[in-house]
């Protein structure tokens, strides 16, 4: 197999990229040709038929969805480790027990899993840890509310720039009518209410 022209990986590029709304605008994207509409589709739809161009742009998805996976795995090890973090170091036993809901929501959905990784030219943001960041803030908070908390935001070490924070819950200053002063290290279990069973925790990483 011959290798390709520069051209020709450009033209690869732009369709495996996203760069080109179409394999005809990509073919006209990189290289001068006054061909007509007609011309045009035969010639980009021969061209990115070809075997060499078949075969470098499959190495372009397998080097994507290879960086798209690193990325997935360091943000899981990242948000896990900041709810840990939560979960082991909360003052409010009512803060632990929902970091520890959440860690198990994340270890039963897949928030991780490849349908989740996005793609695009190498060195690029990809929007999944943002988009992450965001479903655990939702089911933190959701976890939260049920104690009577409120949340604030926090950064976790380690996140790209423009990613929103990863939020954690932070005491108010109302006191709930049934909450009770217990040290750290005795259960949590509010008079009448039912001891929470949490989820087992099974964090398969990539």
């Amino acid at each position: 197999m011959s290798e390709l022209s520069e051209r020709d990986r450009r033209f690869a590029e732009a369709i495996v990229y996203g760069d080109s709304p179409s394999i005809v605008g990509a073919y006209r994207d990189t290289r001068p040709t006054r061909a007509s509409a007609k011309n045009a589709r035969a010639e980009a739809s021969r061209l990115w038929r070809s075997p060499g161009v078949q075969a470098y742009a499959e190495r372009l998805r397998a080097d994507l969805l290879a960086r798209g996976r690193a990325r997935a795995a360091a943000d899981r090890e990242r948000i896990v480790s900041g709810l840990w973090r939560e979960a082991e170091g909360a003052d409010r036993a009512s803060d632990r027990i929902a970091a520890l809901r959440i860690l198990g929501t994340v270890a039963e959905v897949d928030l991780f899993g490849p349908d989740r990784i996005e793609v695009g030219r190498p060195g690029e943001t990809a929007g999944s840890a943002a988009e992450m960041a965001a479903s655990i803030e939702t089911l933190l908070r959701d976890a939260i509310t049920e104690h009577g908390a409120e949340v604030e935001p926090i950064e976790i070490e380690g996140g790209n720039p423009g990613d929103p924070p990863l939020r954690e819950a932070e005491p108010n200053n109302t006191t709930h009518q049934n909450a009770q002063t217990i040290p750290d290290s005795e259960p949590f279990t509010p008079e009448g209410a039912d001891i929470i069973e949490l989820p087992t925790l099974k964090l398969d990483m990539p």
